[in-house]
């Protein structure tokens, strides 16, 4: 999945309604109508990733002052769990992480433990 600034997406798309270049009437009409039906479908879309945001931030607050780097690893891990989304997103993650790099170097993945 792919993050947007849904902000700036709807302030781009608003620009874009009064920037309408088409000259034929019922062109610009149909323009204007669709950026209309987008902005109200952005509008009512979920806010999985806020979601994710405030879960991972209140993971933190509750384990991030844990002691021990073995647990804050596990801390880190869990977070990153939570911005995936899903196991297989997060497994996802993890492969592409643990890619090796163009110089031939590669870094391992460490899931921590669990305090």
């Amino acid at each position: 999945m792919r993050l947007i600034d849904a902000d700036n997406l709807t302030k781009e798309t608003e620009k874009s309604m009064h920037d309408n270049p088409h000259k034929n009437r019922q062109i610009s009409q149909n323009h204007l109508t669709e950026h209309i039906h987008f902005l109200s479908l952005i509008g009512r879309q979920s806010t999985v990733t806020d979601d994710r945001i405030t879960k991972a931030l209140e993971f933190v607050w509750n384990y991030g002052q844990i002691d021990g780097d073995h647990h804050k690893t596990w801390v880190i891990d869990q977070i990153v769990r939570i911005l995936c989304g899903s196991n297989e997103e997060y497994k996802k993650w993890v492969d592409k992480y643990e890619e090796p790099l163009e110089d031939g170097d590669y870094y391992s993945w460490n899931q921590g433990i669990n305090p």
